[in-house]
Parts: C-alpha cells; sequence; structure tokens
C-alpha cells in the first residue's frame, strides 16, 4: 500500500512538472509572436544603392530611431575611427554644399548626400575639422530623424547577398 502511495505521488509530481513545462514553452512562443508581430508593425525595410554598393535602413514610417541635431552628427562622424559605420547625411534641395569636397557629396535616387566614411570616399575628411566645421555651419539650425541599417559592398558578380561585407550606416534625413 505505501508503494502505490508513493507512486501516485511519483505520478502527480511527473503531471504537474509536464503541465509547467507546457505552460512555460506556450508563453515564451506567444511573446514571442507578439514581439515579431509589433516589430514588423514599426519597422519596413528601405532599400537603395549608390555608386559603391547597396544601402539598407531602417524606418518605421514616421518613427525615426530619434530627432537629432547637427551636434549628434558631427560627435557621430567623429566616432567613425573608432566603430567603423558609414555615414549618410540626406540635406533638403535647397542646402547649399556645393564649397564641400566632391568626395563626400553624392546623389541618389535624386536626393543629396554628404557620405562619410572610413573606407572609400569621405575617409580623409573624418578628422578634418574645417570639413566638419563647413557642415555644421550649413546645418547648424536643421533637425534630422535618424535611421540606423546596414551596408553592403559592391562584389564581383555571382556573389550571394550573403556572402557581401556589410558595415553599419546611420543615415541622417534633414526634416
Amino acid at each position: 500500500m505505501e508503494n502505490a502511495t508513493d507512486a501516485i505521488i511519483l505520478a502527480g509530481s511527473m503531471l504537474l512538472l509536464i503541465i509547467a513545462l507546457t505552460l512555460t514553452i506556450s508563453s515564451l512562443t506567444s511573446l514571442k509572436a507578439e514581439t515579431q508581430d509589433m516589430l514588423d508593425d514599426r519597422d519596413q525595410l528601405l532599400a537603395t544603392t549608390d555608386e559603391a554598393g547597396y544601402i539598407n535602413y531602417l524606418k518605421g514610417g514616421d518613427n525615426a530611431t530619434r530627432t537629432v541635431g547637427i551636434e549628434t552628427i558631427i560627435s557621430s562622424i567623429r566616432r567613425l575611427r573608432k566603430e567603423d559605420y558609414t555615414v549618410y547625411i540626406q540635406v533638403k534641395p535647397e542646402v547649399d554644399v556645393s564649397n564641400l569636397s566632391s568626395d563626400i557629396k553624392t546623389e541618389i535616387d535624386g536626393k543629396k548626400y554628404i557620405k562619410i566614411t572610413l573606407a572609400g570616399v569621405g575617409g580623409k575628411y573624418v578628422e578634418d575639422k574645417a570639413v566638419t566645421f563647413e557642415i555644421y555651419k550649413r546645418l547648424k539650425s536643421a533637425r534630422f530623424s535618424e535611421y540606423i541599417g546596414i551596408y553592403q559592398n559592391a562584389t564581383s558578380e555571382g556573389v550571394s547577398n550573403a556572402n557581401k561585407s556589410t558595415y553599419k550606416i546611420i543615415t541622417y534625413e534633414q526634416i
């Protein structure tokens, strides 16, 4: 009789353990699905190309990562050497960037950009205080939406996107 009681208690304990594990796994699965739904609703992936490669950046409708001023952009340019990412500053058509070096001015899909990166064009301007001062002077009262994403370098034909080199990118869009 004593063995039967112990067996029933052991079976009940196992049943409670199975129920607890099932509830935990079910809760985590639904949490993951809800989180993914929220992210899908908030973010959409936008893409464009320039002469150096393929640019992806996250843009969630009217919701950027944050709204910043030119001081944040200058700070991001100064951190380039340490963190190795690319900065694109999209300026409005009426902003005069004619005196800036042609190495850092670019046009993508009819929009004017200032592109600063360590690799390739713009790298020599990371430490150039005259260039950053000119950017600051022209855009000091402007506000920008910040978007963060990835940058893929152009590679030889036949290389899959998964095997291309990718770099971090921050895009600032003047608002």
